[in-house]
């Protein structure tokens, strides 16, 4: 459940985060607010992967998944990071430093 705070207390929070008062508190955080989108491990191998070349199935038979479940992880990262294809997803990776 969302705590509900007036604007004073809100100011009186920035003002001492903006001070050195440490963090935000998390209840002040909007309700949608994506700072981060985190990738799964399983989801950080394939893309390294994805990365060096391979195809989901040579993927599968590093990480002794199936073809399917590949496809499947390679979807839903798509779908997650907004972008079309696996370039794209690399440049992602890049952008978000989970690829050096």
């Amino acid at each position: 459940m969302r705590k509900q705070i007036d604007f004073q207390h809100f100011a009186l929070e920035i003002s001492r985060y903006k001070y050195g008062g440490g963090n935000i508190p998390k209840y002040l955080y909007p309700v949608n607010l994506d700072v981060e989108k985190d990738i799964t491990d399983k989801q950080l191998q394939v893309l390294r992967l994805i990365a060096e070349g391979f195809n989901s199935e040579e993927i599968a038979g590093k990480l002794g998944n199936s073809k399917k479940t590949i496809d499947a992880l390679r979807m839903e990262m798509l779908n997650r990071f907004q972008v079309r294809n696996a370039a794209q997803l690399v440049a992602y990776g890049f952008r978000k430093k989970w690829l050096k």
